[in-house]
């Protein structure tokens, strides 16, 4: 049926099935007895449904069964049998549509590659501290990951994400601990999935970073990053409402501060408790889908951590091994990251809490290279990242 009222006297359906498209023209004025069962197939749009106007109207004495779910707009509707014995599209606030899910996810995509670019860079800081011979150098990491989110606005999505950064850095001694400093880019691709949509994140960060590392065991990291991300996605509506494109780029900055104390038993063992306060804010953007408006704040996130790190240092041969365990706590502090479609708003944050646990280690191979990699499970309410890991390499002078 297509910008169409259709107009009976008697109805009766024997589980059938009424296909339509996305015009609030249409509608089935049934004005006798209506009876059986109808699934109804309306196509997504991203106009709002008039929640007032009935879609199908019935007779006295009517027992038709409709079910049926459509999307407009930032939501999706259900069919729904008012006390009048009409049936009404009304809208759902707790299911989001797919334009929704993908505004949504496409605001909150950059900061969840923007966050794996920051761990990854602590990686390396943490790398140089449990070496006995690093003393700066280059260095290549890998990383990469499967997260699993869902934002307050209800939007969930998966992003699988994969990376390179490299760097420099050199290490300066002196009578109570050193120093580190250096500087790093990395290049990450996230593809996104959620619902019967999907996109895709490509990011190129740029980060400078100082560690201070005391003889005594105490220790302090800080980094800064700029990074440039793109974003593209298919938004695919719902009972064949078609495709439509989507595309933005945005910047982001971000600092990390990080301290704690590395306690040793003299005969391998070594304990590391740690806090980790990361701040990250990424320009808010205007772009179109299908000619209506988006606009997306400024999206931040402000994550803490909290964790201690256990391991063992042991000789292989010529080569140094420390394997360890990792647990954390996280917590995201940000909160009130709003996107809009046309004259509608939804929160895309993912804050709350999580637990991190993980595994790794850090191997000095020879004098002049060094090796380490981490895999990390993190889970929460609205976040599960079943694996995130890092390898790397570095060789020193």
């Amino acid at each position: 049926m297509t910008k169409a009222t259709v107009n009976t006297g008697t109805f009766a359906s024997q589980n059938g099935t009424l296909i339509v498209d996305a015009s609030s023209e249409n509608t089935l004025d049934i004005s006798g007895k209506a009876s059986g069962d109808l699934s109804v197939y309306s196509a997504g749009s991203l106009d709002l449904i008039n929640e007032q106007t009935a879609f199908i109207s019935t007779g006295k004495d009517s027992t038709l069964k409709a079910t049926g779910t459509t999307e407009g707009g930032l939501y999706q509707y259900d069919l729904t049998q008012g006390a009048d014995g009409n049936f009404y599209f009304v809208k759902n606030t707790h299911k989001a549509s797919n334009a929704s899910s993908v505004i949504q996810a496409m605001a909150a995509a950059p900061a969840n590659v923007a966050n794996l670019q920051a761990d990854t860079l602590s990686a390396r800081q943490d790398a140089v501290r449990l070496s006995e011979n690093d003393k700066g150098g280059v260095w290549i990491q890998y990383f990469g990951g499967k997260q699993k989110h869902t934002t307050a606005g209800n939007a969930s999505y998966d992003l699988d994400v994969n990376g390179v950064m490299l760097g420099g850095d050199t290490r300066f001694m002196t009578e109570d601990g050193s120093w580190l400093a250096g500087v790093a880019m990395s290049s990450a691709k996230g593809d996104m999935t959620t619902m019967q949509s999907k996109g895709d994140t490509e990011g190129y960060s740029f980060h400078a970073y100082l560690s201070r590392q005391y003889n005594n065991g105490i220790f302090i990291d800080t980094a800064a990053q700029f990074g440039h991300y793109s974003n593209t996605a298919d938004v695919r509506l719902m009972n064949g409402g078609g495709t439509i494109k989507a595309d933005f780029n945005t910047n982001g900055f971000g600092a990390m501060v990080k301290g704690g104390y590395t306690w040793k038993d003299g005969n391998g063992l070594f304990i590391q408790p740690y806090a980790k306060l990361s701040a990250l804010t990424l320009e808010g953007v205007d772009y179109q889908l299908n000619g209506v408006d988006v606009h997306s704040d400024s999206y931040n996130s402000v994550l803490g951590e909290a964790g201690t790190r256990v391991g063992y240092d042991f000789a292989v041969g010529n080569a140094t091994v420390k394997p360890y365990l990792n647990l954390a706590a996280l917590n995201e502090f940000s909160d009130g990251n709003k996107v809009r479609l046309g004259d509608e708003s939804v929160n895309a944050s993912i804050d709350g809490a999580a637990f991190r646990v993980g595994a790794g280690v850090q191997a000095d191979i020879t004098k002049n290279m060094g090796a380490y990699a981490s895999l990390d499970y993190t889970k929460g309410d609205d976040i599960e990242n079943p694996l995130q890991g890092v390898v790397g390499i570095n060789v020193t002078w």
